[in-house]
């Protein structure tokens, strides 16, 4: 099976036009979002994808569209595990497309899109 932390090459593509928003503070307590996006591999498997955290002021796709990867190629990403993490953390809020932990299952209701539910990628 793939292991956590695992580093992992994949080939594919980021659908960036379907985001997911996690809120997350940075390293050094700013406010701000993990961006999180389908990937669609060559073999038209699709996997939740951790593009990095923005500041509160980018969350707008807009005013990130130059660090914005839309061809197919390879990445280079770790694996990571789904699921709730902590106890006090809210649930997720599938109407206002907020989540605090990664769900793949409710993540491919809202999209209509089947993931793969036992991992998720992070980027390297």
């Amino acid at each position: 099976s793939k292991s956590e932390f695992q580093k992992t090459s994949v080939k594919g593509k980021l659908l960036n036009e379907f985001e997911y928003y996690m809120p997350a503070l940075s390293k050094k307590g700013n406010n701000g979002f993990h961006i999180l996006v389908p990937f669609q591999t060559v073999e038209n498997k699709f996997i939740i994808f951790n593009t990095g955290w923005v500041p509160l002021l980018k969350k707008d796709r807009d005013k990130r569209i130059n660090n914005i990867d839309n061809e197919e190629k390879e990445f280079i990403a770790v694996i990571r595990s789904p699921g709730r993490k902590g106890y006090f953390q809210p649930d997720n809020d599938i109407e206002a497309n907020t989540w605090f932990f990664v769900e793949p299952e409710l993540m491919s209701e809202y999209l209509k899109m089947n993931f793969e539910n036992q991992y998720y990628l992070e980027k390297y």
